[in-house]
């Protein structure tokens, strides 16, 4: 197996030059990941805040191993999530590598939001309590809005979507 090297792909260069203000994370294996990662990557842009989503950004190339892609997003992952403001996922399906992320955010010290369609479905102790706030997929919309004007004034706007209320049987996080 090769080993791959970040410092010497030129890919990976022009991947990273300018840093995402969300990094967004969450399953894109199926239909309905990828229909509720769309959604979401239409607000950011509707609001005008930066992401990076490895749904949009890594793909497999012909003559390319598996092994040097997985190798590839990985670094480029770990990348993204360290020069990030926040890190926002989907948490409405079960997934090991969006608790990683946030694992790994969570070890950085980034804040952490994470939304869900549906709050009655068994989550994970630890990926529930790794997240600042657990909303619901339509509130996340309204709050995106403040997030982003808080955002661009210096400030980071977790607060007001701390704010909003949740649906019945949504669990509120609290600023650490």
């Amino acid at each position: 197996m090769k080993l791959y090297r970040p410092t010497f792909d030129r890919g990976l260069g022009k991947a990273i030059r300018k840093a995402r203000t969300v990094y967004l994370a969450g399953p894109f294996f199926k239909p309905e990941h990828t229909a509720e990662l769309k959604k979401v990557e239409e607000w950011l842009k509707r609001v005008g805040l930066t992401f990076y989503s490895p749904r949009l950004e890594l793909r497999y190339k012909p003559g390319v191993s598996e092994d040097i892609v997985a190798q590839r997003a990985f670094w480029l992952n770990k990348y993204h999530i360290k020069s990030c403001r926040m890190v926002l996922a989907c948490l409405s399906f079960p997934d090991s590598g969006t608790a990683w992320e946030l694992g790994y955010a969570e070890a950085l010290q980034q804040p952490r939001l994470g939304w869900t369609t549906n709050p009655k479905a068994g989550m994970n102790l630890m990926v529930r309590q790794t997240v600042h706030v657990l909303t619901h997929l339509d509130a996340l919309e309204i709050g995106l809005g403040s997030l982003a004007l808080d955002m661009d004034r210096g400030r980071f706007g977790l607060q007001k979507i701390l704010q909003l209320e949740p649906k019945e049987g949504f669990w509120k996080g609290q600023m650490e």
